[in-house]
């Protein structure tokens, strides 16, 4: 099934457009960045902004 939807012009994976830019991510998430700057841990900025730490690896990666 997978292979004949694939042949006829099925498109697979995720949509286009599901990432943010690199520069959305940055102006969406400037409190995160500048506390990720300042040193703190990525728990306590989680703590601090209610943002999840897997989203604090993705900007740590970013921005610094």
């Amino acid at each position: 099934g997978y292979n004949h939807y694939r042949s006829i012009g099925g498109k697979v994976g995720r949509k286009e457009g599901y990432r943010k830019s690199e520069e959305a991510m940055r102006l969406e998430y400037a409190k995160e960045i500048q506390l990720l700057r300042k040193g703190l841990s990525l728990r306590n900025v989680s703590a601090i902004t209610n943002t999840s730490v897997n989203t604090l690896r993705k900007i740590k990666n970013l921005a610094i």
